[in-house]
C-alpha cells in the first residue's frame, strides 16, 4: 500500500511522501520486471481515508503559520474523507481484474480529477495547487 502522497507530496511530511514515492517506484519496477511471471502486482495508492490512523497521527507543535494551516486542512480533509470500505471495494475490484497496475482509492477529486493535473499542468503550478489545497499562506 503506497499513497497518493507518492505523486502529490504532503507539506511538512517529506519523509512520508518520499517513502511512499519510493514504494510506488519499487512496485512499478516489479510490474515491469515480473510481467512474464504472471504474478499480479498492484501499486495501491490510497488517498484521504477516514481511519483510526488519522486519529493516531502524531503531531508536533506547529513551527510556522504554514504548518498550522496545513495541519488544520489535513484534519478537515480527513474528517470528510470516505471510509475504509471505499479502499476495500477498490482493492477487491482490482484483484478481480487479475492484472497488474496502479490503483488509486479515495475521494473522486484525489483519485480522478487531481491526477489529470499531472498530465497537463507544469510542476510549479501543481505545487501551487497543493499549497492552496492545504490552505498554506502565499508569499
Amino acid at each position: 500500500v503506497s499513497s497518493l502522497a507518492s505523486i502529490f507530496p504532503l507539506p511538512y511530511m517529506a519523509p512520508y511522501s518520499a517513502g511512499k514515492a519510493g514504494l510506488s517506484a519499487y512496485t512499478q519496477s516489479l510490474m515491469i520486471s515480473e510481467q512474464a511471471s504472471g504474478v499480479v502486482i498492484l501499486d495501491f495508492q490510497a488517498g484521504d481515508l477516514r481511519t483510526a490512523f488519522n486519529r493516531n497521527m502524531p503531531r508536533s507543535e506547529p513551527q510556522s503559520e504554514g504548518e498550522e494551516a496545513a495541519w488544520r486542512k489535513t484534519v478537515l480533509h480527513l474528517e470528510g474523507a470516505p471510509g475504509p470500505d471505499v479502499a476495500v471495494r477498490d482493492l477487491l475490484r482490482a484483484l478481480r481484474r487479475g492484472r497488474s497496475g496502479v490503483v488509486r482509492s479515495g475521494g473522486i477529486f484525489q483519485t480522478r480529477i487531481a491526477p489529470l493535473g499531472l498530465r497537463f499542468l507544469p510542476a510549479v503550478w501543481l505545487r501551487a495547487c497543493i499549497r492552496s489545497y492545504f490552505g498554506m499562506p502565499r508569499r
